[in-house]
């Protein structure tokens, strides 16, 4: 094999991503509503006190799911509360299929994801888009940050 062979082989060699899962993970989950056949929002959230999440921070999710701007159907939104579970990533990839996942008081090494973002801020891994801000509560209490996530952030995860 000539070296310009070997050089074009090796290259070759990491064009592929493989990931072993040796057992599937069971993921309790909820829908906001029945679940559609696909996921458009994948939520992830840090709720110590609740199973699924705090009824005042159900009522904020309705409120992103009805928002007309993203164009989103509560069946199409699921939603993980990791303080009960620990999930990776790649986990949630093959149950979910997600298209958009936000994180919600959490921050993506504790889904075993190891990359750099900025908070509130709208980035592509993988072909999937993410957000990582501060938690539901704290969103609700500052006008300022939640101007800036739904504006800033969530309105183009969805165009």
């Amino acid at each position: 094999m000539t070296d310009s062979k070997k050089e074009f082989f090796v290259a070759n060699v990491f064009d592929v991503a493989l990931y072993v899962i040796r057992e599937i993970e069971s993921i309790i989950n909820f829908s906001l509503e029945i679940p559609a056949s696909s996921c458009r929002l994948l939520v992830l959230l840090q709720d110590e006190e609740h199973e699924k999440c705090n009824p005042r921070d159900l009522d904020l999710l309705n409120k992103i799911a009805y928002w007309k701007d993203l164009n989103l159907k509560r069946s199409e939104v699921f939603v993980v509360n990791l303080a009960k579970q620990e999930v990776r990533f790649i986990s949630l990839l093959k149950k979910f299929s997600p298209k958009n996942v936000i994180g919600f008081g959490i921050q993506p090494a504790e889904i075993k994801l190891h990359i750099e973002y900025d908070e509130n801020t709208l980035f592509k891994f993988r072909d999937v888009n993410f957000i990582f801000t501060s938690s539901l509560y704290e969103l609700s209490i500052d006008d300022k940050l939640k101007n800036k996530f739904f504006r800033e952030a969530l309105r183009p995860m969805f165009k």
